[in-house]
């Protein structure tokens, strides 16, 4: 068993059980409740949850920002995590208007 599979072992077995049990309790019909700056962050090569996914909550969340970042997969904030912390801190520093990526990023995207 690899190092990043026991530690990534939790979060596994609770993305698993959410994937489960969309259908039970979807979260779509209330993501446009959220009133909020949005950032969601998303790794272009996720072969769990496809990146249009992240296109769907974008276009469902108001005020809210898709940063998608190239090589990178499921997992952007054990991948990649000075890039994530790095994005984070320049959405909570710009406020809601007018973000720049990062390199290594996609442009944010609206719908």
């Amino acid at each position: 068993m690899s190092l990043v599979y026991t530690k990534t072992r939790g979060g596994q077995l609770a993305a698993l059980r959410a994937r489960t049990q969309a259908n039970l309790f979807p979260i779509e019909p209330d993501l446009n409740k959220i009133n909020k700056p949005t950032l969601i962050i998303w790794g272009k090569d996720d072969r769990l949850i496809p990146v249009a996914a992240g296109h769907k909550m974008n276009s469902l969340i108001n005020n809210s920002t898709l940063l998608i970042f190239d090589k990178c997969g499921h997992l952007p904030q054990e991948e990649i995590p000075d890039r994530v912390v790095g994005a984070i801190e320049d959405f909570v520093s710009v406020g809601s208007s007018a973000r720049q990526p990062r390199a290594g990023a996609s442009p944010p995207s609206r719908p």
